[in-house]
């Protein structure tokens, strides 16, 4: 008689782990969960080879730190696409940008990565221009175009009907009459949609999905951490999210102290980025926070001028978590007119990277 092998029900599993159970008990299921070598990383995979590498691609957790203006918001979106044209569903919650506007970023960044380089202006106010350059309309359409071959997978809510909630309340399955659906809800409906287990949420910043009912602000971005953590173990989604850097982190040497809120924003994260400017590199890891010296001045008003007129800014990606991967930080250039970040060093910056021992 052939031997049978008996799949335990999830109703079984989840009564072995209630109980006190030896470690024997698990093994063989430990056993078929590990990879056989077709994925590449633990995480989902971007494309953004050096950050894919760095943090072994986008797993549960993984929150985004930058100072306004840095490019977080950029990076994430950038991340967001990628993780979509490898054919991942996607679902961007950005709640200070209308649909529109998060559409152009998109276009934008798409560009980028085909090696174009568009304004919003270009893309917002003269796509339908006759007296548009032709190479110009070629670029916003085939950038158009790339989007629409993965537009079935990839979902944007913004606040145009208010924030949701990021998880439902007690036991309730479905919005009340004429409230939102909660992120949660969202989740698993996309999951179904698409029958994967694999999606990325992306929510542009946590500090938005802050309950604004509750007067104590700490409190309430410790329950927001808590909920985006009930979020990814109930649903088993990766989530990215962005957070605002503290007004002082100019002049501290303090990356974990860094980051707006409270300390939930660092401990609960999987793995946890900080997006460091030209300014910030200088002052942090060169002058040891102290003030900018007249040539270094200098030097951030001609690189800000040239980043206005398209030119590419030197950024460090910096890790000051990763539960499964090292914390050695990369290089990476934002070119913030067009909307898109690269992986390479421009060598004319080195010294902008000379602390960091980067190449």
């Amino acid at each position: 008689m052939s031997k049978t092998t008996f799949e335990p029900t999830q109703e079984q599993r989840k009564e072995k782990t209630l109980q006190l159970t030896p470690i024997n008990a698990f093994l063989s299921d430990y056993k078929r969960e590990l990879g056989d070598g077709s994925k590449k990383y633990r995480g989902l995979e971007t494309g953004f080879t050096a950050i894919d590498e760095m943090i072994s691609g986008l797993e549960k957790f993984v929150l985004v730190g930058g100072r306004s203006g840095s490019g977080k918001s950029t990076l994430t979106g950038q991340l967001a696409l990628g993780v979509a044209r490898k054919g991942t569903p996607v679902i961007i919650y950005s709640l200070e940008m209308s649909r529109s506007e998060i559409i152009s970023k998109l276009v934008q960044a798409m560009a980028g990565l085909m090696g174009n380089q568009l304004y919003l202006n270009t893309i917002n106010l003269r796509y339908n221009d006759p007296t548009l350059e032709n190479k110009y309309k070629t670029m916003i359409d085939d950038a158009l175009e790339q989007l629409a071959s993965i537009g079935d997978h990839l979902y944007i809510k913004d606040a145009t009907n208010g924030v949701p909630k990021v998880i439902a309340y007690s036991n309730e399955k479905q919005p009340k009459q004429g409230e939102l659906p909660t992120i949660q809800q969202d989740v698993v409906e996309a999951k179904a949609r698409h029958n994967t287990e694999d999606i990325l949420v992306l929510i542009d910043s946590i500090q938005d999905v802050v309950e604004p009912s509750n007067g104590n602000q700490t409190q309430a971005e410790v329950e927001a951490v808590n909920r985006v953590v009930a979020l990814q173990q109930s649903t088993n989604a990766t989530i990215l999210c962005t957070s605002q850097k503290n007004k002082g982190s100019i002049n501290s040497t303090d990356s974990y102290g860094d980051i707006m809120g409270s300390m939930s924003l660092i401990h609960k994260p999987t793995t946890v980025l900080i997006l460091e400017t030209p300014k910030e590199i200088l002052k942090k890891n060169i002058n040891g926070g102290k003030e900018l010296k007249d040539t270094q001045r200098k030097d951030i008003d001609e690189l800000e001028a040239n980043a206005k007129q398209g030119g590419g800014t030197p950024m460090v990606l910096e890790q000051i978590k990763g539960r499964y991967t090292g914390t050695k930080p990369i290089g990476l250039t934002f070119y913030g007119a067009y909307g898109y970040f690269t992986g390479e060093i421009d060598q004319n910056y080195s010294d902008f990277f000379e602390s960091y021992n980067l190449k």
